[in-house]
């Protein structure tokens, strides 16, 4: 039988333990177009790491910072409840112009998912050296379609159904076409569900 945690009382070391032993890879579904590679977005890696985060005590803060020497960098925090906080060095951020708001805000993106990924030891981009690309991440969609199952399953309404479905849909269209199948006949019995408990709630 698996040890269970003891929530009872809150102990730093034993929480970050946990927590780098919970957390896992985020979903591959973005594209990197001039690499032809997939990665983890930025959403991706949040909905994976805020889950196991909350779990074991801990928030994350990620903050601009300016350097004396010149130049900034995005620095990743894991916040615990204690009090305690664990910081990297920060994750420089480029940009070709530092004037244009739209490539400023890529690079701060870019240095979010690195930074979060490396301080939880993930990974969210595809290994250069494997020739895996082809290969679909059965683990990685296997958790994803867990994670859609339980969220729609909360949903009391159409809309909400439709607005949840709106956060996977790109992660879902990155998917192979038997994964999508999967991902849409369950979306069309929470539909189904739906209906069926409104009709219910109609005749009572």
């Amino acid at each position: 039988m698996p040890e269970q945690k003891t929530k009872s009382k809150t102990n730093f070391d034993q929480d970050f333990f946990n927590l780098l032993h919970d957390v896992k890879n985020p979903f591959k579904g973005d594209e990197n177009p001039h690499f032809k590679s997939k990665f983890a977005g930025l959403a991706s890696c949040l909905k994976t790491i805020k889950p196991a985060l909350k779990e074991n005590n801990f928030a994350i803060q990620q903050i601009v910072k300016q350097l004396e020497s010149g130049g900034a960098v995005l620095q990743t925090n894991l916040i615990h409840i204690s009090g305690k906080v664990v910081c990297d060095g920060g994750i420089p951020l480029v940009s070709k112009d530092a004037n244009d708001p739209q490539k400023l805000g890529g690079s701060i993106t870019y240095a979010r998912r690195y930074g979060m990924c490396a301080m939880l030891g993930i990974v969210g981009d595809d290994d250069d050296d494997a020739n895996l690309a082809s290969e679909p991440d059965t683990k990685a969609i296997g958790r994803l379609y867990n994670e859609f199952t339980s969220t729609i399953s909360e949903c009391s309404d159409q809309e909400m159904l439709q607005d949840v479905f709106k956060t996977y849909k790109k992660e879902i269209d990155a998917l192979d076409d038997k994964s999508k199948e999967q991902f849409r006949t369950r979306y069309t019995q929470q539909v189904k569900t739906i209906k069926e408990r409104k009709d219910k709630n109609a005749d009572s």
